[in-house]
């Protein structure tokens, strides 16, 4: 391999892909080891991709880098929300809990003025609407 760029090496690639060469340039190849040596190159990547089945160029490494960072990006957010989800599942089972103590702590008071049964259909009522909006609705949302 040759370590001296050329100044005709972007000419020799692209006259290489598109089959397209000047008598001065093919004269040039001919003389200057970078040059064939590009040549070289070019042919075989252009083979390997007829090969391949691809008639157009590769794609821009930039594009190619925005794919994977975009991807990279997708799979940290749904890692990220997928703890959002959990943590409010938790605090979901939490305040249920909270809210069930609290009825049966105060359940005495509320005796002496409520009918036993309204009470105790509101506190079911109460934890089964708690459980569906903070455990149920999120979780079936997470895509697995």
């Amino acid at each position: 391999m040759n370590d001296e760029p050329c100044r005709f090496e972007a000419e020799v690639a692209e006259a290489a892909r598109s089959g397209l060469w000047s008598d001065a340039l093919r004269s040039h190849v001919a003389g200057c080891v970078s040059c064939e040596e590009t040549r070289m190159v070019a042919g075989f990547m252009n083979r390997a991709a007829a090969a391949l089945g691809r008639q157009e160029s590769a794609p821009d490494p930039t594009l190619i880098w925005l794919k994977a960072e975009l991807a990279r990006l997708g799979r940290s957010d749904q890692r990220e929300r997928r703890a959002w989800i959990w943590s409010g599942a938790i605090s979901g089972v939490a305040a249920t809990l909270t809210a069930w103590a609290s009825i049966e702590w105060a359940l005495p008071v509320i005796m002496a003025h409520a009918d036993v049964f309204a009470m105790g259909g509101a506190a079911i009522g109460l934890t089964l609407g708690v459980l569906y909006f903070a455990v149920y609705r999120p979780l079936r949302h997470v895509r697995r």
